[in-house]
């Protein structure tokens, strides 16, 4: 099932193998994405091949030269098309459910504009990749309420409407 609204966003540079393994586990989501936008921050690896290694996924490629990863993500939010955006590092594995699992608090209440995973470290992963996570006041209460959905892995969605209500957006 692909969910019409939904686009991954990853930023990279120079993890082409970690990036493979990546978009290999989100080629096997339950709920696959409208698209995956790849930000290449300017390096030296060829990123292009990615494109026929998976063309299943449909893999939208740029290349950001303004380095550091705020500059990636913001590329990213620029140049994609759906009204939910999902951001992960390219050093992650995601389950199968993990999509469907970040969306799935977007569905169950209007209120929620933002929603963060839970970060598990592999055993060869010293250091979690991604150290924050962007809350709203509605998902706050919601994990109060303790009836939340756990999606794996580590990454963030947000409702790119409220990027646009808290004047947010991408110029």
């Amino acid at each position: 099932m692909i969910h019409q609204k939904t686009s991954v966003i990853i930023p990279s540079i120079n993890r082409l193998f970690d990036l493979r393994v990546l978009l290999h586990s989100l080629g096997e989501q339950t709920v696959m994405p409208m698209e995956i936008i790849v930000v290449d921050n300017n390096s030296n690896t060829y990123y292009s091949v990615i494109l026929e290694e998976f063309p299943h996924l449909q893999i939208k490629l740029f290349k950001e030269l303004t380095p550091g990863a705020p500059n990636v993500r913001n590329r990213g939010v620029k140049e994609s098309k759906g009204d939910y955006l999902v951001f992960v590092d390219d050093d992650c594995i995601c389950d199968k459910y993990w999509l469907e699992r970040i969306l799935a608090p977007f569905a169950r209440d209007p209120n929620i504009s933002c929603v963060g995973s839970r970060i598990e470290s592999s055993p060869d992963v010293s250091t979690p990749s991604l150290r924050f996570a962007f809350l709203s006041k509605a998902l706050k209460n919601f994990y109060e309420k303790k009836d939340r959905e756990q999606a794996h892995s580590t990454a963030f969605g947000i409702f790119r409407g409220f990027l646009n209500k808290k004047e947010r957006c991408i110029k």
